[in-house]
C-alpha cells in the first residue's frame, strides 16, 4: 500500500497480511499427519477466528472444498493426509493456506521444487490468477526460466546484496544468466546471419549486383 512495513515477529507480519511458503514443504510447509482440511487452517487467526466451535468446523469443511476444488488439489478429499500428496498437490495446499484468505503479501521460496512439470503449469496459473486479484508475490528462485516466465521485475542477488534489476524485454533467460555471471547478455543474431548449422546459398556474383 505505499506504507513502510518492518514487522517486529511472524506474528505481526501474518496479521498484516503476509504469507510464508517456504521451500522445505515436507518438513516446514505441511503438518504431517494432519489432513489436507487441518493444514489448510493451521492458522485460525488468519481466518478471525481465535477459538474453535461445533458451527466454525463445519464451515471450515464446506470452506476446505471450495479451496481443494479451487486450488486443483488430487485427489479432491480435504480429508486425506496431506503427507500423502504428492509433492505439486502438498504445493498447492500450501498455497491454498495462504492464496485463499486474502493476502496482501505472499513470500514464496522456490515454489516449484520437486513438482512435476503439469503441477509446476497449474502453480504459476494459480500465481498469475492470484495476481490478478491484487496479491503481490514474492518469488525466491534460482530458476532463472521461472523467474522469466511468472515476473515482472527480478532483482539479482550476490554475496547478499542486490547487483543487478530487470525487467519487461530484458527479464528474459538469457538476461538473468548473464546477470547472475557477471557477463553482458549475448547479442543476438542479426536477421542477415545465417542460422547455425545452414550455409550462405548467396553467390558472388549477386553479392557484386
Amino acid at each position: 500500500d505505499g506504507a513502510p512495513f518492518a514487522p517486529r515477529s511472524t506474528t505481526d507480519a501474518v496479521v498484516d497480511g503476509v504469507g510464508f511458503a517456504t521451500s522445505n514443504r515436507e518438513t516446514e510447509g505441511i503438518a504431517a499427519g494432519l489432513s489436507v482440511r487441518e493444514n489448510l487452517f493451521l492458522n485460525p487467526g488468519v481466518w478471525g477466528r481465535r477459538l474453535r466451535s461445533l458451527s466454525t468446523q463445519r464451515a471450515e469443511r464446506v470452506r476446505a472444498r471450495e479451496l481443494v476444488a479451487r486450488f486443483g488439489v488430487r485427489p479432491g478429499d480435504p480429508e486425506v493426509a496431506a503427507d500423502t500428496l504428492s509433492g505439486g498437490n502438498q504445493q498447492k495446499v500450501v498455497l491454498a493456506r495462504w492464496f485463499g484468505v486474502g493476502r496482501k503479501v505472499v513470500v514464496l521460496e522456490e515454489p516449484t521444487m520437486g513438482v512435476d512439470v503439469g503441477a509446476k503449469a497449474d502453480i504459476y496459473a494459480l500465481l498469475r490468477e492470484a495476481g490478478e486479484q491484487g496479491t503481490a508475490a514474492v518469488v525466491v528462485s534460482t530458476d532463472v526460466e521461472e523467474v522469466a516466465a511468472i515476473c515482472h521485475r527480478a532483482l539479482v542477488f550476490g554475496r547478499g546484496r542486490v547487483t543487478a534489476e530487470l525487467a519487461g524485454d530484458d527479464l528474459t533467460v538469457a538476461g538473468l544468466v548473464a546477470a547472475a555471471s557477471g557477463l553482458p547478455p549475448a547479442p543476438l543474431p542479426r536477421a542477415t546471419d545465417p542460422t547455425p548449422g545452414t550455409t550462405n546459398s548467396t553467390t558472388d556474383e549477386e553479392v557484386r549486383s
